[in-house]
């Protein structure tokens, strides 16, 4: 707590960065969101990490355009209406893969 910064260090070290083996361990559905113009994880990368959800029952995958990768903060509302979305079709019953601004064409997805 002697500085600003203790939080942000405390969730930090808290934190098990996930691979993607541990992603392709995944079963339950996925909502994938990437900043269009993210500089940290790139287009390229992002889809990488997409396609690694591949035994995951349910794949949406959606490129958010103008944002960066703080794309929650930068548009919130869109970024709340995509888990409100994802919310209503998982109550909704087994829907098909979603794509908005990705192409997964490796698997199809």
């Amino acid at each position: 707590e002697a500085n600003a910064m203790h939080m942000c260090k405390a969730f930090y070290s808290q934190m098990r960065w996930a691979d993607a083996e541990a992603a392709r361990a995944v079963t339950s559905p996925v909502l994938f969101v990437h900043g269009s113009d993210d500089r940290i994880i790139s287009a390229g990368e992002g889809r990488k990490w997409a396609r690694s959800f591949e035994r995951a029952k349910q794949m949406a995958c959606v490129s958010v355009p103008g944002t960066s990768h703080l794309l929650m903060l930068e548009k919130g509302e869109e970024f709340n209406s995509l888990i409100l979305q994802l919310m209503e079709n998982l109550a909704a019953g087994p829907v098909r893969p979603v794509l908005h601004g990705f192409a997964l064409e490796a698997t199809g997805r």
